[in-house]
């Protein structure tokens, strides 16, 4: 694959492939395949702006899990007992964030590789 300039500035991708009866025999045809790169570049552009995203979406409850987990550690006979469950619940709502991040994560390339089930129901809309 090479990206081709065309006057006027398009840009395009081009594929090129050998046809071959046999696969040590001789070039009978050569498949050339020209795309546009515009959709793919917005593709590109959607997933590095969901990694970003992403990796922000994680890095806050990890350092909110981090804080209070080292806090607790360092300092865990000065606080009392409901200041210990107040930071503790925290942390456990921080790593439920980060569980479903993760689950939806994991939803989302299942549904780039094909691989997501649907379960289809009828639902009652009236109720």
């Amino acid at each position: 694959e090479r990206n081709l300039l065309l006057p006027g500035g398009r840009e395009v991708l081009v594929s090129a492939r050998y046809v071959r009866e046999h696969p040590l025999g001789p070039v009978r045809r050569v498949v050339v395949l020209l795309r546009g790169t515009e959709a793919r570049r917005r593709t590109e552009r959607s997933h590095a702006e969901l990694i970003a995203t992403v990796a922000h979406e994680l890095r806050s409850p990890l350092t909110s899990v981090k804080g209070f987990t080292a806090t607790l550690l360092a300092k865990w006979e000065r606080f009392t007992d409901d200041q210990k469950r107040l930071m503790l619940e925290t942390v456990d709502a921080d790593a439920g964030r980060v569980t479903r991040l993760i689950a939806e994560l994991l939803d989302i390339s299942r549904i780039d590789s094909g691989r997501l089930e649907l379960r289809r129901q009828p639902v009652d809309i009236s109720a």
